[in-house]
């Protein structure tokens, strides 16, 4: 059965039933999110004042329907990577800025651990309807630069996007940089066994990562290497608790 995970408390029965019928909902493999999907996280997430996301897979079905708070997403369990150093998870994140602000470090920091398609973020205008779309999508490593580049900001009524044309570039960008099967270079952050290089599996780590400076174990109770939890910045089962 197809469930609303994430900070549930307080919503109205309407409420949960209305993100719950996003699962019946559909989204061209070719776009990031529909201009109507869009509309109605946009309206929804206004209405009760706190980002609403969901995971769409490559067809462009609804896999995941979450909710955050104000200002952060609380995203689901995902499960481990599949293998292959040059391959994305097959997910796209998108999710809802009350404020239309940027991509937030969270944001950028998830679609690195959790190997994304892209993550976006679907901006609020005052009235309840999408206003700009934030995109960003992970790169190949380069020396010295963060593992992802964010794209121009858009109003989300215009946006062009092709993700099937983008994810098939990155994917044979990926694979021409780190052919399937081969080792990435020292402590980067393109998978979560990579971390390792970081600190052992399992040890708490008081450092960043010193290819992407993504915050320390403060906000992971270990390093998400193999063998390690999910990286996801909050879970549905760790805001329970």
């Amino acid at each position: 059965m197809h469930e609303v995970t994430g900070n549930r408390a307080g919503l109205k029965p309407s409420e949960l039933g209305a993100l719950e019928r996003v699962y019946r909902r559909r989204v061209s493999p070719h776009e990031v999110v529909s201009l109507e999907l869009a509309a109605f996280l946009c309206e929804i997430s206004r209405a009760i004042g706190r980002q609403v996301g969901v995971l769409i897979s490559r067809p462009g079905a609804i896999e995941h329907v979450f909710v955050g708070d104000a200002s952060r997403i609380l995203l689901p369990e995902v499960g481990r990577l599949r293998a292959g150093q040059g391959r994305f998870r097959g997910l796209r994140l998108v999710h809802t800025h009350l404020r239309n602000e940027a991509l937030s470090r969270d944001d950028l920091v998830d679609l690195a651990l959790l190997r994304l398609d892209l993550v976006a973020a679907v901006g609020v205008n005052h009235e309840g309807r999408p206003a700009d779309l934030h995109v960003a999508h992970l790169v190949p490593p380069r020396e010295g630069q963060s593992p992802w580049v964010q794209l121009p900001s858009s109003p989300c009524q215009r946006a062009d996007l092709d993700c099937v044309a983008l994810i098939a570039a990155l994917e044979e960008e990926f694979e021409r940089v780190l052919p399937t099967g081969r080792a990435p270079p020292s402590a980067p952050c393109w998978s979560w066994r990579s971390w390792a290089s970081c600190a052992p599996t399992g040890q708490a780590a008081s450092t960043s990562c010193a290819s992407c400076a993504v915050p320390p174990a403060s906000r992971w109770p270990t390093w998400p290497c193999s063998g390690g939890p999910s990286p996801t910045r909050a879970t549905s089962s760790a805001a329970a608790s």
